[in-house]
């Protein structure tokens, strides 16, 4: 049988906040958010939390032209029939 737990639960959970899981990062819209940082640390791995989660959208042009290969054209073509935004 599953427990489940609501967020704030987790984020206050003796043990998460014991370990630093839980990290407060700024996000350029939404204010400072909290975050699951990496369960393993190790000693010299740099293992933080460095970026937000992404915007909607924020790495559509260059995923799409640097491994889908689609040019301007095929992107503004796109923006334009509201494929994307």
């Amino acid at each position: 049988m599953y427990h489940l737990f609501s967020d704030t639960q987790v984020f206050e959970d003796e043990h998460v906040c014991a370990i630093g899981l839980v990290k407060t990062i700024p996000h350029p819209t939404a204010g400072d958010i909290k975050v699951v940082g990496p369960a393993v640390l190790f000693s010299e791995g740099g293992n933080l939390v460095r970026l937000p989660p992404p915007l909607l959208g924020q790495h559509t042009e260059e995923v799409l032209k640097s491994i889908a290969g689609y040019s301007d054209n095929n992107i503004r073509s796109l923006r334009k029939a509201q494929v994307i935004n």
